[in-house]
């Protein structure tokens, strides 16, 4: 015989109890506690986000400090640009030389260029700092970058006084453009002449631009006429054969003796700064020398002065323009003969223009390699 088994209001109760619990526990794993998490969480993104726009807000305040400093900064980087520019042009080095050689008197007879070098900025503070021993190895100029160092060693051959030579120094140590000295040597005449070679540094920093931007050259307006290769009413024509087009390479300019110009000027077209010359009634000789594949090393004597440099060209061909003039008088004996050695592998063209058909002051002496007379 069985009995019937009731649940007692006190176990009833416990059940109850423990059923809440149970409720409670899953709601606050599953509900509340990631709930809560969550708004603990964004509590503190918003207590970070209102602390940054604090500092926002402070910032924003100095606003105007700020672009004084920027339009300052706009300023030093500027002056930095021109001191030491971010690219690099012999034509602007031979003029500022030219224009300190003027405002000083000292004579600057020649200018050599060794070569135009690219190397990353520590191969070339390694360089510096290691004088006289290898410094790192260059790098393609296709590979330029804001780390590049584009640097030349240039020797000038000088003649002057003492205190032209200290006033020479002088206009590039005070200069914007920085041009840096490494050795001089010097010797005196006894009449205190001082001769000898100057060795220098320069270079620029950054990348190599595509298109070269060109640079301030402060020159008086040039007169005569626009294109002194073009012929003269009734001139004299010249040779027969290749014709030259287009702005020339080089010039060789002769002049009578009864001009005010010189006898024969003798340049890279078109810098002027480039340009020897000879004040001489008489037949002297020039020499042209050419080397090179990609960018011609070149170097011209005359009379006994001599410029030499680079030439970047394209072009299959190198002109000479050569204008001269009708002699005026039998005392006019004015002339020049020139020797061209063409290690280039391109073609040479000499084209003369206007010179006197009976007594002709150009004459082309020696040659080697490809040398037309046109």
């Amino acid at each position: 015989m069985s009995r019937n088994y009731s649940i007692s209001k006190s176990e009833f109760i416990l059940i109850v109890v423990l059923i809440i619990v149970a409720l409670c526990v899953v709601i606050g794993n599953y509900f509340v506690l990631p709930a809560w998490q969550e708004l603990s969480q964004t509590r503190e993104l918003h207590a970070r986000q209102t602390q940054q726009l604090e500092n926002l807000r402070r910032e924003h305040g100095k606003i105007d400090t700020y672009r004084e400093q920027e339009a300052q900064l706009d300023e030093e980087i500027a002056a930095i640009g021109v001191s030491i520019p971010s690219y690099y042009a012999q034509e602007e080095i031979v003029a500022a030389i030219s224009s300190a050689s003027q405002e000083s008197r000292l004579d600057v007879v020649n200018i050599t260029f060794g070569g135009r070098v690219v190397q990353s900025k520590d191969a070339f503070l390694n360089q510096l700092k290691n004088a006289g021993k290898s410094g790192g190895e260059a790098i393609s100029a296709a590979a330029g970058g804001p780390d590049t160092v584009t640097a030349e060693q240039l020797t000038l051959n000088v003649s002057g006084s003492f205190d032209e030579y200290m006033r020479f120094l002088s206009i590039f140590e005070l200069s914007s453009r920085r041009v840096f000295f490494r050795s001089a040597t010097l010797s005196a005449a006894p009449d205190g002449k001082l001769t000898g070679t100057m060795n220098l540094l320069v270079f620029s920093v950054g990348e190599l631009p595509e298109t070269f931007p060109g640079y301030a050259y402060d020159a008086p307006v040039p007169s005569g006429r626009e294109d002194p290769f073009e012929p003269f009413d009734r001139g004299a024509g010249g040779g027969s054969g290749a014709v030259q087009t287009g702005a020339p390479d080089f010039y060789v300019i002769i002049s009578s003796s009864l001009d005010n110009d010189s006898g024969v000027q003798m340049g890279r077209y078109p810098i002027s700064a480039t340009q020897v010359s000879t004040d001489k009634n008489a037949h002297v000789t020039a020499a042209l020398t050419l080397s090179g594949s990609d960018v011609i090393s070149f170097s011209y004597t005359l009379d006994g002065k001599t410029y030499s440099g680079t030439l970047e060209s394209e072009k299959d061909t190198i002109t000479i323009s050569v204008l001269s003039r009708a002699r005026k008088s039998a005392d006019d004996n004015v002339g020049v003969t020139l020797d061209v050695t063409n290690d280039t592998g391109r073609t040479v063209v000499v084209s003369v223009r206007n010179d006197d058909a009976i007594n002709p002051r150009f004459k082309l002496g020696t040659t080697r390699g490809t040398v037309l007379l046109g």
